[in-house]
C-alpha cells in the first residue's frame, strides 16, 4: 500500500510541509532546504526524489567520482552495501544477516546518502550506528573514528538483550559473558555485533574466563 501524503511525511529526500492551494500538491522541502510544490502524484510513485539541485551536485568523471571527499565517502556507502546485501562479505553475518538493512532512498541512490548524511571527514572515519538494534536510516548514523566508535560502543551505547537494557561496559561484567571486557572491547574494534562480541565464548583455551 502507498504511504499516504500528509503533513510530515517523507518521501525520498522530500517532507511534506503542507497542502498547497489544490488538492494535488504538496509544499514539500528537500533534505537541504529548497521548498516545492509537488503532486501528489510524483510523491507516491517515487517520480522525484530530491530537488534538482541536490541531484546535480554529485560530479563525476566517465562514471567516476572527482572529488576526493566524495569518493571517499562513496567507499564507505559500498562497503556498508556489501555488509548489508551480500551473503559472501565476511561482516554479512553480523549486519544483513541479522536484519541490519539501509534506507531504501540511500540503497537506491548514493547521492541521496551522500546529501543527508554528508561527506566523510577522512580516511580515518567511518559509519556508526548510534542505535545497534537499527539499521543505516536518518538519525541513526553518523561519522566517527574508531576509536570513538570503541568509546562509544563500550560507554555510552546501551545494548538491549532478553529485555534488559544496558550498556557494553556493564554487559561485558554479566556472569553470561564469557570473555574479558578487554576482549570484548577489541571485538567491537574489528566491527563484531554487540551480542556475538559479549556472548561468544573465546578460543583462548579458558583465559579469557578472568573477568578483572
Amino acid at each position: 500500500m502507498a504511504k499516504a501524503v500528509q503533513v510530515g511525511a517523507v518521501f525520498g529526500a522530500w517532507t511534506v510541509l503542507q497542502k498547497a492551494e489544490t488538492q494535488q500538491r504538496y509544499l514539500c522541502q528537500c533534505a537541504c532546504g529548497t521548498e516545492r510544490k509537488i503532486r501528489v502524484y510524483d510523491l507516491i510513485k517515487g517520480k522525484t526524489l530530491m530537488c534538482k539541485r541536490c541531484s546535480h551536485t554529485v560530479p563525476r568523471k566517465h562514471g567516476a567520482y572527482t572529488d576526493p571527499s566524495m569518493a571517499l565517502t562513496h567507499s564507505s556507502w559500498l562497503a556498508m552495501m556489501q555488509r548489508c546485501y551480500n551473503p559472501n562479505n565476511k561482516s554479512y553475518e553480523d549486519y544483513g544477516g541479522r536484519g541490519i538493512l539501509v534506507f531504501d532512498l540511500w540503497k537506491e541512490s548514493f547521492e541521496s546518502f551522500y546529501l543527508m548524511v554528508g561527506a566523510r571527514p577522512g580516511a580515518d572515519y567511518t559509519l556508526e550506528r548510534l542505535d545497534f538494534n537499527q539499521g543505516y536510516v536518518p538519525g541513526n548514523v553518523t561519522w566517527a573514528t574508531r576509536a570513538d566508535q570503541t568509546r562509544n560502543k563500550s560507554d555510552n551505547v546501551k545494548f538491549t538483550f532478553e529485555g534488559v537494557t544496558q550498556t557494553i561496559s556493564e554487559w561485558a561484567t554479566d556472569d553470561r559473558c564469557p570473555v574479558s571486557k578487554y576482549t570484548v572491547y577489541k571485538r567491537l574494534k574489528r566491527g563484531w555485533d554487540p551480542q556475538r562480541a559479549l556472548f561468544t565464548a573465546s578460543r583462548n583455551d579458558g583465559k579469557d574466563q578472568l573477568k578483572k
